[in-house]
């Protein structure tokens, strides 16, 4: 469940205050110049070790890795490959309207905000966000390694496609409609050749984005995702074939999992049109009549009349009839002017009407929770 972020028990105003007016002062303003430009020429191991020891940085920040509360805004930064960004903390920090190719991060973003920010073909390794604001960002190609985790974030307008993580990456948080997240890719776009995504895990991922969306009210997504995370199940976390193909057929190809009403009106009209068949096979007559509709399952007699015109005439007037009668057992309402001729047609108006009132209820039950939803 999302926390308000000035709720968390880790949230310290006063350290927030204290480390962001820092970057306020004479010497605040000349460090940070002086650490963009480092981070422009794309930072690197350890980048402010000598700055902090002997430099301009020395009894500013209280560590090589302190870069908490410092806004960067507009920056184009390419990386080289290696370690750019090791254990660096941005907790508190803003970052406006940056671009960042190619680098790695092995930082901390506690209560660290985003807006209009491109992350492209990154890697974040045992990053943390948390109780960050995410808004009209891009994650594009990124590896997510080493448990990463965005917890109890608020992620409004951001795109995530094309990324890895190992296992479930988002937890508690409060994702707007206008989000789009795409399962991740079962193998990363970097070097990391010996990861892969554990698909039983992908439940938990779908999961949290359904409560994610949920917290905002995008009632749309957040359906989408439980159904997601239910056929998920069924494909990576149920280990009997049996129970696997039943939840693939009545749980996911019947009910949806609950979510899509618009399923069960498809089988409903599916098991409508094919009792209609199994009624002209089984025989049937109409009260007033003394003919008896029965085709029967003479392969020869039967396919033998297909070039006769009068044969399609008769058959598509009798099928019509068969399926005004199946659409009446089906509903529960029964027909008085149709007689069944065979033992047959008494079993298959016993298993429709059942199936017709299982159907019926699952499909009032299912548009009733979604409206009330």
């Amino acid at each position: 469940m999302f926390i308000e972020i000035s709720q968390l028990q880790e949230y310290d105003s006063d350290e927030h205050e204290k480390v962001s007016e820092r970057w306020n002062t004479k010497l605040g303003i000349k460090a940070q110049k002086h650490i963009e430009n480092l981070i422009n020429r794309g930072a690197g191991e350890d980048f402010l070790h000598y700055d902090v020891q002997s430099g301009i940085l020395n009894g500013f920040l209280e560590h090589e890795w302190d870069l908490r509360g410092i806004i960067l805004a507009q920056l184009e930064v390419e990386c080289p490959k290696g370690d750019n960004f090791q254990g660096v903390d941005f907790s508190y920090s803003k970052f406006f309207n940056c671009h960042f190719e190619g680098c790695l991060f092995d930082a901390t973003f506690l209560f660290t905000k985003f807006r209009n920010c491109k992350f492209e073909n990154c890697t974040f390794s045992s990053a943390l966000f948390k109780g960050s604001f995410i808004r009209n960002c891009e994650f594009k190609n990124i590896d997510f390694i080493n448990c990463c985790r965005i917890d109890n974030c608020e992620i409004e307008n951001t795109r995530f496609s094309g990324f890895f993580t190992k296992r479930n990456l988002f937890s508690n948080c409060k994702i707007y409609n206008s989000t789009e997240i795409e399962k991740p890719q079962e193998y990363p776009n970097g070097k990391w050749e010996d990861l892969k995504f554990n698909y039983q895990t992908l439940t938990d991922f779908y999961s949290e984005l359904s409560l994610g969306f949920n917290e905002t009210k995008a009632l749309e997504k957040s359906s989408e995702n439980r159904f997601l995370a239910r056929k998920a199940y069924t494909n990576h976390n149920t280990k009997s074939e049996i129970k696997k193909w039943l939840r693939f057929l009545v749980n996911e190809k019947v009910a949806g999992y609950g979510e899509k009403p618009s399923f069960v009106l498809r089988a409903s009209i599916s098991l409508i049109l094919l009792f209609a068949i199994f009624y002209l096979f089984s025989g049937f007559s109409v009260k007033g009549s003394s003919e008896i509709i029965n085709y029967n399952i003479d392969l020869f007699g039967f396919w033998s009349q297909f070039n006769d015109l009068n044969f399609y005439t008769s058959l598509a007037d009798n099928f019509l009839t068969s399926l005004y009668f199946s659409t009446k057992v089906f509903l529960i309402i029964g027909s008085d002017n149709l007689s069944l001729t065979s033992n047959w047609g008494t079993t298959w108006v016993i298993v429709e009407s059942f199936l017709g009132i299982t159907l019926i209820s699952s499909w009032t039950a299912l548009l009733l929770r979604k409206i009330l939803r």
